[in-house]
């Protein structure tokens, strides 16, 4: 059966709307920039297959923020990490570790994750981290990202210790920390670097 005109009226109204908050903030992003993405990547010593391939993950994750960014209703934090850690993800299983690091380096993104405060008496102060360690390793795995490491983190079994690889003053260390909760702060990965947004 047919909608009447006085139904669809209210719902027509909030798509006009919606659109009409939406449009200011889509118009504060451009467009990924191709000639300037293939530059960076063949400087970076990627093939142009590669490059092609990285170009339209990154295009695709960032449009996927530019319209999460300019709906209300999804717009947020939360958001923005998400579509940031399935670029990652998903670079990082087509280059592998090594591929992902310099993919990283090429767009002077952190290779490593950079501890910026470490809670008193938590695991991580009890281990001996400082302001300004960097993780490299969390239980084997290279970390790039605080919600990669983060991730990792929530896999421990509680009870287990898990070996933790950092740079500190240039040196490479190993040390043991329990599974669990570490009690650092780092920043994570920001939409504008990633994504080369101004």
């Amino acid at each position: 059966n047919a909608q009447s005109a006085a139904d669809a009226l209210p719902q027509d109204f909030i798509n006009q709307v919606a659109s009409q908050i939406a449009a200011p903030a889509r118009a504060r992003f451009k467009e990924p920039d191709y000639d300037k993405a293939m530059q960076r990547l063949a400087a970076a010593g990627f093939s142009a297959y590669d490059a092609e391939r990285i170009f339209a993950m990154e295009a695709e994750a960032q449009l996927r923020f530019i319209d999460t960014m300019s709906n209300p209703a999804l717009r947020g934090s939360v958001a923005a990490r998400d579509i940031i850690a399935d670029l990652g993800d998903k670079l990082r299983e087509y280059l592998g570790d090594y591929g992902y690091e310099n993919y990283l380096r090429s767009k002077n993104l952190p290779t490593t994750v950079t501890i910026y405060r470490v809670e008193d008496d938590s695991a991580g102060a009890l281990v001996g981290l400082h302001k300004g360690d960097e993780i490299v390793r969390y239980a084997g795995r290279r970390v790039y990202s605080i919600t990669g490491l983060n991730r990792l983190v929530a896999q421990g079994q509680s009870g287990q210790r898990v070996s933790l690889q950092l740079l500190r003053q240039g040196n490479i260390e190993t040390i043991e920390i329990p599974a669990g909760a570490i009690g650092i702060t780092s920043r994570p990965l920001s939409p504008r670097a990633v994504f080369d947004l101004h």
